[in-house]
């Protein structure tokens, strides 16, 4: 698991945000650090009309999170904008481990990629 995590360390935060998305499209094991693209997609799968998405918006982030490429919903279920340097710098500072752990424990069952799983191949 150490060199799981020396790789992890290495990864751009692009890379490393892909990873939570990887393994919450497998089990949701990282939901609370789910995101979503901010685009028509998302305000017709989450929400029934047009107030219940202005409500969202106006009582999490407003205008931010209406012009951010990607939200997230807060404790509350309003929108909050989403900073990928921001997430991925939380994921460091507090779930990396976590993640290199979820890794670990479940080789075989998803491929996060070939890069990622060629340098991981005799990590675990």
């Amino acid at each position: 698991m150490e060199k799981t995590l020396q790789i992890l360390e290495k990864l751009t935060d692009d890379e490393l945000v892909e990873i939570i998305n990887i393994i919450n499209s497998y089990d949701g094991s990282f939901e609370n650090l789910s995101f979503f693209y901010n685009d028509d997609e998302f305000l017709e799968n989450f929400f029934k009309t047009k107030e219940d998405a202005v409500r969202a918006f106006l009582y999490g982030d407003g205008i931010r999170a209406y012009n951010s490429d990607y939200v997230k919903f807060n404790a509350y279920g309003n929108v909050e904008a989403v900073y990928i340097g921001n997430l991925a710098k939380e994921i460091r500072e507090d779930y990396l481990y976590d993640i290199a752990s979820w890794l670990t424990g479940n080789t075989g069952y998803i491929s996060i990629g070939a890069d990622f799983d060629d340098k991981n191949e005799n990590a675990c």
